[in-house]
């Protein structure tokens, strides 16, 4: 009996998941980037947020430009590794580049700030 019992549950949880989409994404315009160490601070924006992002890989700073637009997805991961009670959100921007090396990087979400509609 508790085999049985354990498999409907089984059933019932997997009929239950949320199918998954695909992420949405949106263009993302860099303001400013400020090297510190082997990483960067970027200042950027879209059309209803201000964002503030770091990088701790050179790789990753060295894709972007100040002043161009690029494609970039909204992501969250789970439990922050430096505060475990949040989750933690980031951003994959996709290179512009035709022959790349990396065709995108992904930053840490430090600041999401909605942009007033003038």
């Amino acid at each position: 009996m508790t085999r049985g019992f354990i498999a409907a549950i089984l059933i019932g949880a997997s009929l239950s998941v949320p199918s998954q989409t695909k992420p949405k994404t949106f263009k993302l315009h860099i303001i400013k980037i400020q090297h510190v160490k082997e990483g960067c601070n970027v200042d950027a924006e879209s059309t209803s947020v201000r964002f503030r992002l770091t990088s701790d890989a050179a790789s990753a700073c060295g894709m972007l430009r100040a002043g161009e637009t690029y494609k970039a997805v909204r992501g969250t991961l789970k439990n922050d590794p430096r505060n475990e009670t949040k989750d933690t959100a980031n951003l994959v921007i996709y290179n512009n580049e035709k022959n790349m090396r990396r065709d995108n990087a992904v930053f840490d979400v430090d600041l999401e700030e909605e942009i007033m509609p003038k």
